[in-house]
């Protein structure tokens, strides 16, 4: 889930920590619906009901926005 939302796997650590941990569950959910071009609507459908919005990912019609790729794809052509 790290490589889909392009964080650091020391985020790991922050998860564990009570309290911090909300705010940087919510801050990799929202990334979650942000790679896939869902908006803060969806982030809080993913947050108060996971089960149902996890699935609308996996089987509607929800691609992965892979940014990163795809601006180092861009630098490639380029030279």
């Amino acid at each position: 889930m790290f490589k889909i939302v392009d964080k650091p796997l020391w985020w790991i650590l922050l998860l564990i920590i009570p309290i911090v941990n909300i705010f940087f569950a919510i801050k990799l959910v929202h990334a979650l619906s942000k790679s896939f071009g869902q908006g803060v609507r969806f982030t809080i459908g993913l947050i108060f009901l996971p089960t149902i919005f996890l699935g609308i990912l996996a089987f509607c019609d929800a691609t992965y926005k892979n940014e990163v790729l795809a601006d180092s794809s861009a630098l490639d052509s380029s030279i």
